[in-house]
């Protein structure tokens, strides 16, 4: 975000030096940017050649090829030229990245309770994953999460009122 206000700056036209290096940040930025991003995927892949169960589908799909794509039990599933398993909604026309188990949770931290995050709720939570990422059960697993974080717990109040006890008169 910090890099972003750097980069959007207009540097000085008039300073040809500061023009340079102005162009200079903004390509050594997006080549860090590209490079994090390629770093996080081959990680993701990595991941998804570990988890026994998205193993079987990259086989399953690797050996299959294009019949999957009509049918069977992983037609929602497909992989980039990279290898990265993909999960496919034809409703929306979007791809998402399938998330093996052992990440999931650290997906779902970093979506609600990292510090940038704001521990909004269930909903904002959801929306903010399902923009990039997939896996079996995650509506459950992010409203558990949701529903279960001490930090959430500790500072919103309950939604009822509590009643005063009625007393005779």
């Amino acid at each position: 975000r910090l890099c972003t206000a750097i980069t959007t700056s207009s540097p000085d036209q008039n300073n040809p030096q500061e023009t340079v290096e102005s162009q200079l940040l903004e390509d050594s930025l997006a080549t860090v940017e590209s490079q994090n991003m390629s770093d996080h995927c081959d990680r993701i892949m990595e991941h998804q050649r570990l988890d026994s169960n998205l193993a079987d589908i990259i086989t399953e799909i690797k050996r299959q090829g294009a019949k999957l794509a009509h049918s069977g039990p992983y037609r929602q599933y497909c992989l980039d030229p990279s290898g990265i398993l993909f999960w496919t909604n034809p409703r929306y026309d979007e791809f998402l990245m399938v998330v093996p188990s052992n990440l999931q949770s650290q997906i779902i931290h970093f979506y609600h309770d990292d510090i940038l995050s704001g521990h909004f709720s269930f909903e904002k939570t959801y929306k903010r994953i399902r923009e990039k990422y997939f896996w079996p059960g995650m509506i459950q697993d992010i409203r558990t999460h949701c529903l279960n974080c001490i930090g959430c717990l500790s500072r919103k109040s309950p939604n009822k009122a509590v009643k005063a006890a009625l007393c005779p008169i």
